[in-house]
């Protein structure tokens, strides 16, 4: 049953709704996906962050929140550590899907969630949160991935951090049809239709997805008025194997996309 406008979760669209109800993508998930060298590059980063917290916190059992989870493989790549992993998303078919990948695993905890809604999380409880591979551009309008990162911000554990990723918009200059995207994103914004950076697009069967796509100082911006100060701003190679120097010239431009990594 298609679901009214008005009756879609909040910060939700049309578009990402059909993705989130998905039974077949959320089976395919890792088939699909499990060759990009992202995957890979993203659980790095995460493993590092969680070796830098037992640090910082060595006598604690880390809790950690990963958002817009998917089939959990967060928390499947966390196991070797000590620390709990609370896997939120709102596809219940993913959540099924990471039921079945985690096996007899015990360090993960799955919730059906909204990521725009995300009060039940209690202040302070958190050493770290992760939202990957564009999870975050799902939401829309700005309004609501602000109130995210808010209630990220506020569940975090002081010295705690997030990893968030988004891919670039400006990147989109070298691809055919790109800078004709741009250009046509700028006008909806300027006539207060649309943002600019939101693509909308066919994919894996779906003939239309959602996608809110970033630039390096709109991420840092965003974060910084949920409350963020201490930000990383990892530049991430087209291929989504290696990360770039943040020295190296036209960043904003090669980039690929973006990790950030902010501390509270």
């Amino acid at each position: 049953m298609v679901r009214p406008r008005w009756q879609l979760p909040k910060g939700v669209s049309r578009e990402s709704w059909n993705y989130i109800q998905s039974e077949k993508i959320a089976h395919q998930y890792e088939d699909f996906l499990g060759q990009n060298p992202l995957f890979q590059l993203d659980v790095d980063l995460v493993q590092q962050q969680i070796e830098h917290l037992q640090n910082q916190f060595p006598e604690c059992e880390l809790y950690v929140a990963d958002l817009g989870c998917g089939t959990a493989r967060v928390a499947r790549a966390l196991d070797p550590y000590i620390c709990r992993v609370l896997n939120i998303d709102l596809s219940q078919s993913m959540l099924l899907r990471a039921q079945e990948l985690a096996g007899k695993r015990k360090n993960a905890l799955e919730l059906q969630a909204n990521l725009a809604e995300l009060q039940f999380l209690r202040p302070d409880c958190l050493h770290l949160a992760v939202c990957l591979f564009s999870s975050l551009g799902m939401l829309r309008p700005r309004e609501q991935r602000i109130q995210f990162l808010t209630q990220v911000f506020d569940s975090l554990r002081q010295s705690g951090r997030f990893v968030v990723h988004v891919h670039n918009k400006y990147r989109s200059l070298y691809d055919p049809g790109g800078m004709t995207w741009l250009a046509y994103g700028l006008l909806r914004h300027l006539s207060g239709k649309g943002e600019l950076g939101d693509r909308v697009y066919p994919y894996r069967g779906l003939p239309r997805m959602f996608l809110h796509i970033y630039s390096r100082r709109e991420l840092i911006a965003d974060l910084q008025q949920a409350g963020f100060r201490m930000i990383e701003i990892l530049p991430i190679d087209v291929s989504g194997s290696t990360l770039l120097p943040s020295s190296a010239r036209l960043i904003g431009l090669r980039a690929g996309g973006f990790f950030a990594v902010a501390e509270k």
